[in-house]
């Protein structure tokens, strides 16, 4: 079941962003706006996904306004709406290449969907996708290691077991699809983004197929993207250690079995199977 769409309706003026509520979601035209969205999802593989991307001559990374330096995720469809459409242009000053924003969150939430649509109904979006049980428990050994800061994160036990987590999950309804257990149903977000983009603009890479014939998967992106060709740069970025105990099969396999109907979903929208997802 789709949670709540806020993006059925067009935006109030009074969620529009700052400099638009005039003349509404119309982009400054002296200043480019980012065209390629990696969406998410979270865990699978963006950060070197989007270092791959930004080595490609065509291609310009998001520049911090505030900070002078390189920024992956942006956080303007959902955080830092209310900054503006000037503040989010002010991030790419190339009109001559491709601006990529490769914020994981945007896949999470439908009002981020409708926005983006909104914004850049032209955008060629990436989401990939990674095998969900090992997804969800790199999200917790990533909260875990940054437990300071991740106190305020979409988890709803910090500091506990993942077992007390996915069970905390299984017990409460999300109005979206944050949290370690719904950020794997990808295919509900997938259908979200749907709603506002067409499928021609939508591309899927799966992390598993990517690893084993990277320079394939890049080709195809590429083409996608409307870039030239290149070999694919050997970058691998925010590989983290575990640090947390393994992964045990009891709730390995309560996850596979909460997930298997929306695995299943998923490859019959795909047209395939991911037999390591099993």
């Amino acid at each position: 079941m789709l949670p709540p769409d806020p993006a059925s309706t067009p935006i109030p003026a009074a969620d529009r962003p700052a400099s638009s509520r005039t003349n509404p979601l119309t982009p400054p035209l002296a200043m480019p706006m980012p065209s390629l969205l990696i969406a998410g999802a979270q865990k699978c593989g963006t950060s070197t996904l989007h270092a791959c991307l930004t080595a490609h001559p065509d291609v310009q990374a998001a520049i911090s306004p505030d900070t002078g330096k390189e920024v992956k995720e942006i956080d303007f469809f959902m955080d830092h709406w209310s900054r503006g459409i000037d503040w989010y242009q002010s991030h790419f000053t190339d009109p001559d290449r491709k601006g990529i924003d490769a914020t994981p969150n945007m896949i999470c939430s439908p009002l981020a969907h409708s926005r983006m649509a909104a914004l850049i109904p032209d955008a060629r979006i990436i989401v990939t996708l990674r095998d969900p049980v090992a997804r969800a428990f790199s999200q917790f050994n990533h909260y875990t290691q940054e437990l300071d800061e991740s106190r305020d994160w979409d988890w709803l036990l910090p500091g506990a077991s993942f077992a007390d987590n996915i069970q905390a999950e299984f017990e409460t309804t999300r109005a979206s699809w944050y949290g370690i257990l719904n950020r794997g149903m990808y295919l509900q977000q997938i259908d979200s983004l749907l709603r506002h983009f067409p499928r021609s603009q939508i591309h899927l890479m799966v992390m598993e197929q990517w690893n084993a014939d990277p320079q394939q998967h890049f080709d195809t992106m590429l083409q996608f993207l409307g870039l030239e060709p290149q070999r694919l740069p050997t970058i691998v970025s925010h590989m983290r250690p575990y640090t947390v105990p393994p992964l045990d099969s009891p709730t390995a396999e309560i996850l596979r079995q909460r997930y298997r109907p929306h695995n299943e979903a998923l490859f019959e929208f795909m047209g395939q199977s991911i037999d390591q997802w099993e």
